[in-house]
Formats: structure tokens, C-alpha cells, sequence
């Protein structure tokens, strides 16, 4: 990527997102965690683009019928979140990718702010996709 993803970013459901089983009841547009600084730009054949944003455009997807992958962080909570920022080398990476320390313990208070928001997220995803399969 030109510009890591490394933040609490928006991404919007294409219209077959809307209608998939594993993002029911989450609204159009999703702030999510993102850790990454490379995307997926060829996409397996029988792809099915679920979300995107304008930093990454593939950013939920579903192969054939029942294969899903998300390019953001559904896992993130607390501890996952102490973790990175508590390791040097990823700690180090935010620093570069963000450009400060400051702007990396930045990404770190705003990501624990949305922790909740996440939590109910992730929940909602994992309940539509034991649903869709």
C-alpha cells in the first residue's frame, strides 16, 4: 500500500454486503481496527467483494459460498490491543508507519475508545457467520 492502514478507519458494505448473513444487523458503514500495509489487489476467482474504503479495496470478501475474510482486526480487544503496543517491533512499525511516538500512543488511546463498539461488532459478525454456515 501507498499509505498504511493503521487506525480506526470507516469501511462500507457493497450492496451484497448488505444483504450477507455475516454482517446482519451492523449498519452500512463499519469504523474498524486496522493494522496493515498491504492489500490484496488480484482477488481468487468466485471472489465476492463484501466492503471496502477508499485506503483498501478489498476489505471484507467471500470466496464461493462459504470462505469470508476481513483485511481489519473483528478480534481486537484489551488485551490484544496491550499486546501489540507492548511489543517492540510492532510498537517500532506503528511508530514508522505513523510517523511519532506520539501519533503511535495516539492510535493506541483511540483504538482502546472504540474497544466496546468492537466487541459488539465482532459479536455480530461471529453470530451471522455461524448462521451462514
Amino acid at each position: 500500500m501507498a499509505v498504511p492502514e493503521v487506525g480506526v478507519f470507516p469501511v462500507h458494505l457493497t450492496d451484497t454486503g448488505r444483504d450477507e448473513p455475516i454482517f446482519t444487523g451492523l449498519p452500512d458503514t463499519l469504523p474498524v481496527m486496522q493494522w496493515h500495509g498491504v492489500e490484496a489487489v488480484a482477488l481468487p476467482a468466485a471472489t465476492t467483494l463484501l466492503a471496502t474504503n477508499d485506503a483498501c479495496y478489498a476489505q471484507a470478501i467471500r470466496v464461493g459460498k462459504r470462505a469470508w475474510g476481513v483485511q481489519f482486526h473483528p478480534e481486537i480487544d484489551d488485551g490484544l490491543l496491550q499486546f501489540w503496543m507492548g511489543d517492540p517491533v510492532n510498537r517500532a512499525a506503528a511508530t514508522a508507519w505513523l510517523g511519532s511516538t506520539q501519533a503511535a500512543d495516539k492510535f493506541a488511546a483511540d483504538g482502546a475508545s472504540q474497544l466496546p463498539m468492537a466487541a459488539r461488532q465482532s459479536a455480530a459478525l461471529y453470530t451471522g457467520l455461524r448462521a451462514a454456515v
